[in-house]
């Protein structure tokens, strides 16, 4: 396995079936083509306390857990990963999201896997170029592997 971590190698996938374990079992991914960019980032919040017993002494502990991922695309025409993801927002819906370092049929290939509600949704149309589309979603269950490798 090559240790290279070059961005052009990245792929974003999507599935509306869900994913119904973290092994991504149940999900039918489908690939954003062509993917401009894709951001990922997980937060832990922090919850400082102060107790009798340990004198008062102020002490931090991991909180909450999220998760998000991002991402940009040029729209095609007929683009289904686009009516997807427009669809999933317009219902409330959740859906997979893979942000991985490769083809996602392909041993050893790495990133991170999980249901996702969409936040945002957008789409930036210039005069010239492509028209883009992109996206935000959220962690939405306790079906996700952020250390994931096929």
């Amino acid at each position: 396995m090559s240790t290279e971590r070059i961005g052009v190698n990245h792929k974003l996938y999507v599935s509306t079936s869900l994913m119904t374990d973290a092994t991504g079992t149940g999900a039918t991914w489908v690939e954003f083509l062509p993917t401009e960019s894709t951001d990922s980032e997980l937060t832990r919040e922090e919850v400082t306390f102060k107790t009798r017993e340990n004198g008062g002494l102020e002490v931090s502990a991991g909180g909450s857990f999220t998760a998000t991922v991002s991402g940009s695309w040029v729209y095609l025409k007929g683009d289904a990963v686009q009516a997807a993801i427009i669809n999933a927002i317009e219902a409330g819906s959740p859906v997979a999201i893979a942000d991985v370092d490769g083809d996602i049929a392909t041993a050893g290939t790495y990133g991170t896997i999980g249901n996702y509600s969409l936040s945002s949704v957008s789409s930036t149309k210039p005069v010239s170029g492509a028209v883009t589309m992109s996206f935000s979603a959220k962690l939405s269950d306790t079906f996700y592997d952020m250390n994931y490798t096929v």
